[in-house]
């Protein structure tokens, strides 16, 4: 709770502060996420193009972090990223989660009482899971 009223305070201390005295942010901050931002901002500016590393937020409030290994995937499975609706080089933990996610939304048995909208569903749980065979093969493997 210390960081949200860190936050307000700061709100308050900038509405009450005057025009002339400089306000600009040195990267200082009790504030984590803060801190995070502005070293992004500096190795952005630096001429790094952040791709080395890649951050995402969890529901617990901690970040996680990961680091690229290696080069990134090849051109071929460009379409396999799309069909599972990840960006192109996630990490594999991210394509099983989406994976699950496409199979509970399309799974054929969602549709049984629908022929149509059930082949529908049955091609593309097909495709789904094909093109996650492939990713999780390249990752085991390291070849298509």
């Amino acid at each position: 709770m210390d960081p949200i009223i860190d936050r307000l305070g700061n709100l308050f201390r900038s509405f009450f502060q005057d025009d002339d005295i400089d306000n600009s942010f040195d990267g200082e901050s009790s504030d984590q996420d803060m801190k995070d931002a502005w070293d992004e901002l500096n190795d952005f500016l630096k001429g790094g193009n952040g791709s080395s590393t890649t951050s995402h937020a969890s529901g617990t409030g901690r970040d996680r972090t990961y680091k690229r290994q290696g080069p990134p995937p090849p051109e071929a499975l460009r379409k396999d990223y799309e069909n599972l609706e990840v960006p192109f080089g996630s990490p594999l933990k991210e394509i099983k989660t989406s994976h699950r996610k496409l199979l509970r939304k399309f799974h054929p048995d969602r549709f049984a009482n629908d022929p149509e909208r059930l082949h529908a569903a049955t091609e593309l749980s097909k495709k789904i899971n094909q093109s996650y065979q492939r990713i999780r093969t390249y990752f085991e493997k390291g070849t298509l």
